[in-house]
């Protein structure tokens, strides 16, 4: 049974947050100290929490979406403690609609990925809510993209443009004017879209349409812990989300890049180590 710490919640999500890890977590248990894992949901800009957790020898598990373009990454990687595990994890990942796309990717239902849409509110830390959009676009494409162009209006609205081998593409839109976020993915062979909502999602695959139960917060959590949780089980190496981090945060250097420019700029591509 590995025992999980919770560190750095905020206050009035402590409750909530906990109850829906453990009702749902398998093989492991939640404790408030000397756990052999710590999870930091939102460390927010202080970095020193997480590198005392990896100093301690323990697992560590960090919302990748915290991780932002100024964050000097080597600092927790020096950190580590030699046959420990240290993973940054996007939860956006998690969330259960993003999780039923994967699966019918994964299962060759949707086809090779052509078209990415991707809109979401500029509320909030607009380089989060980037690279995390990135970071999806990437993961479901499973490569990185040849050239990317982008341009901002004013402080209100960002459009971002990725060319990918072979003709894929994907549009980003961060805009000030609304308040909803959807994500849309049309393949060689069938098309998915998700928004903010956790309640259901319509799942179409000829014939008549369903509803899908798409569960909660708890749930999105509850996916990443475990995901966590069963790779020190297994003892599995990571690294690779460290890795994949590093390329979404290149990718946001490049599209500040063409912003200040004003044109587009090419990259190498490549696989996405995600």
């Amino acid at each position: 049974m590995i025992t999980v710490e919770i560190r750095h919640l905020h206050h009035h999500a402590d409750h909530w947050f906990v109850r829906g890890l453990e009702a749902r977590l398998r093989s492991a248990r939640l404790v408030q100290q000397d756990g052999d894992a710590v999870v930091f949901p939102w460390p927010g800009d202080d970095l020193d929490p997480v590198i005392a957790a990896l100093r301690e020898g323990k697992h560590v598990l960090v919302e990748a979406n915290a991780i932002g373009w100024s964050t000097p990454l080597h600092r927790l990687i020096d950190a580590v403690t030699p046959s420990r595990i240290f993973a940054l994890i996007n939860s956006d990942r998690y969330l259960p609609s993003r999780q039923l796309i994967r699966q019918q990717l994964d299962a060759g239902k949707i086809g090779r990925p052509g078209l990415i849409r991707v809109y979401h509110p500029r509320v909030g830390d607009i380089s989060t809510r980037m690279l995390s959009a990135l970071d999806q676009i990437l993961w479901y494409f499973g490569e990185l993209p040849t050239v990317a162009f982008a341009h901002r209006i004013g402080r209100e609205h960002d459009q971002i443009h990725l060319g990918f081998e072979g003709g894929g593409m994907a549009m980003a839109t961060f805009a000030g004017f609304s308040m909803h976020s959807s994500l849309s993915l049309i393949g060689s062979s069938g098309a998915a879209y998700a928004d903010e909502q956790m309640n259901k999602q319509v799942l179409n695959q000829g014939g008549s349409p369903r509803l899908v139960q798409m569960g909660d917060t708890g749930t999105q959590w509850a996916g990443v812990v475990q995901y966590f949780v069963d790779a020190i089980a297994e003892k599995r190496d990571l690294s690779s989300s460290i890795d994949s981090w590093r390329q979404v945060m290149v990718l946001s250097e490049a599209i500040e890049r063409s912003i200040a420019l004003g044109q587009a700029v090419e990259l190498e591509g490549g696989p996405f180590h995600g």
